[in-house]
């Protein structure tokens, strides 16, 4: 997967992990040494250290309170989990220099219409709404 991300991505300049076998393998290493990636690992019980950790439990938060906000069925969390994501990879962050992570990423500023379409929606939230927003191609009447 790792080679799989820098092949879409280009490779990035340091790899956080929390120290698990599958992340810190020979092969790992490898990959890093041959693209000049820095490694960093957080050590066990100690969440801080990794940047990612607080950002998943904010996400996580979000998702719960927009499914509770909207009055979302449970089976929808996979949908409201894209849509957290998608409004964050979409939001512009101090810390980024006031740019979106999409934007940091790639350098085209993303399109906001499809997160902004779901909050100024009147029709009721329905998985059959939420698949039009996120993967249209999965409805056969799309």
């Amino acid at each position: 997967m790792l080679l799989d991300n820098i092949k879409l991505r280009g490779a990035m300049d340091v790899l956080i992990t929390d120290s698990a076998k599958s992340e810190t393998s020979h092969l790992v290493q490898e990959i890093l040494r041959m693209y000049i990636i820095k490694a960093k690992q957080s050590e066990p019980h100690y969440q801080h250290q990794n940047p990612f950790e607080r950002r998943s439990g904010v996400i996580k938060r979000s998702v719960n309170k927009l499914m509770n906000l909207i009055g979302a069925p449970a089976e929808m969390w996979l949908l409201a989990l894209e849509h957290v994501c998608m409004v964050m990879n979409c939001t512009a962050t101090e810390s980024l220099g006031w740019q979106t992570p999409l934007e940091k990423l790639t350098g085209v500023t993303p399109d906001i219409s499809v997160p902004y379409s779901v909050f100024t929606s009147t029709s009721p939230c329905t998985i059959s709404a939420w698949m039009q927003v996120f993967h249209p191609s999965l409805l056969w009447n799309a």
